[in-house]
């Protein structure tokens, strides 16, 4: 895809999509492919994954830190770094493996 949001999809056991970005505060369109395609690959409807995505985002602004949000056998995780590397955001959704 062009621009700067950077996808990739993993299937382990488990598939999973992650979309990063060179901004700390993406568009709404970076957070809208990341639902459209998490909803492809795991099947939940982009609606219901949206705003856990944007939950997990503003969290991890506001601390700091990695956010991980469980969702009824879905994850989502937002990663950002204000220190300007060159990528600012990353975040992933996925199927939680079963056991």
């Amino acid at each position: 895809m062009p621009g700067a949001i950077k996808f990739d999809v993993t299937c382990r056991a488990e598939p999973i999509v992650q979309a990063s970005s060179g901004e700390a505060q993406p568009s709404a369109t970076f957070f809208g492919d990341l639902a459209l395609a998490s909803q492809i690959l795991i099947g939940e409807p982009a609606q219901a994954i949206a705003p856990i995505i944007a939950r997990a985002h503003a969290t991890s602004l506001a601390e700091g830190r990695k956010s991980f949000i469980q969702q009824n056998g879905w994850s989502a995780s937002c990663y950002t770094d204000p220190r300007g590397s060159s990528m600012r955001t990353l975040c992933s959704v996925g199927r939680i493996p079963p056991g």
